[in-house]
């Protein structure tokens, strides 16, 4: 019978444990994170052969120190692991732990790779899916710099047309005072000085 499971995200570096069942409390602490170059968990063994299998030995001594009897303990006799991938890219690996090898016997081991299967194509569709949310997402974002720019664009030009005619405006009436200053000093003379300042005054 199945005593346990385990199921692992990988990383860049690591394998980290997101999901267990029956695991004793006292091996968490050892299997949480695992490194990819190592191998002394079945984990580990699954991830750098991208293969399923089974191992009997449980866990390998590190450091001096053994999670064996811990996993005896609790029943664990032998584990099972496959890998959740696509392709070559690993997504992460699942475990099962029976009470000895003949828990895993050829339709136990189909089942396992298909559930790991099923999760890879899963979890690969859910990383398209975010893939085409931040490609829409920075597509709206292009969008609304274009809708600003031309906006800006389109302000700047209608302010334009107005400013132009004024300066137009503004050309004529200095035109015009030019000219009746002309004839005022041809009709009035010297005389016209003051009414000139005046309009200057005016046209300023």
């Amino acid at each position: 019978p199945i005593k346990g499971a385990l199921a692992y995200r990988a990383d860049d570096r690591e394998l980290v444990l997101v999901a267990d069942h029956g695991l004793p409390r006292r091996a968490k602490a050892w299997l949480t994170h695992l490194p990819l170059g190592d191998g002394w968990f079945v984990a580990q063994k699954v991830a750098q052969s991208f293969r399923s299998l089974v191992d009997t030995e449980l866990a390998e001594e590190r450091m001096g120190h053994s999670i064996r009897p811990v996993l005896e303990d609790a029943g664990w006799g032998a584990l099972a692991g496959a890998p959740v991938a696509v392709g070559r890219s690993l997504r992460g690996v699942l475990v099962l732990a029976g009470a000895d090898a003949e828990s895993f016997d050829k339709e136990t081991m189909v089942l396992l790779e298909s559930v790991s299967g099923l999760l890879a194509l899963s979890l690969d569709r859910e990383v398209a899916q975010q893939r085409e949310r931040d490609n829409k997402l920075r597509e709206a974002q292009t969008g609304q710099l274009a809708t600003v720019g031309l906006l800006a664009s389109t302000v700047a030009g209608d302010m334009a047309a107005p400013l132009g005619a004024m300066q137009l405006q503004l050309e004529d009436q200095a035109m015009l005072l030019g000219e009746l200053r002309e004839k005022l000093t041809d009709m009035l003379g010297v005389e016209a000085v003051g009414l000139l300042d005046e309009l200057d005054e005016l046209g300023d």
